[in-house]
């Protein structure tokens, strides 16, 4: 969680493999399919720094 107690937008793919895979197997499933297998590693850590710095105009 943010310390807005929002959550992230973009996770490590470590985390993706726990928690909320329960909720939605399948939409997870897609999003990895559709984004995050095309990434690299910087790339994804890349798409995290950028999400932070919009996420104040996302959750106000």
């Amino acid at each position: 969680m943010l310390a807005t107690g929002a959550a992230p937008l973009v996770r490590p793919r470590s985390e993706c493999l726990t928690g909320d895979v329960a909720a939605a197997p399948g939409h997870l499933a897609e999003v990895r399919r559709l984004v995050f297998d095309h990434l690299s590693d910087e790339d994804v850590a890349r798409l995290g720094e950028i999400t932070a710095k919009r996420l104040p105009a996302l959750t106000s």
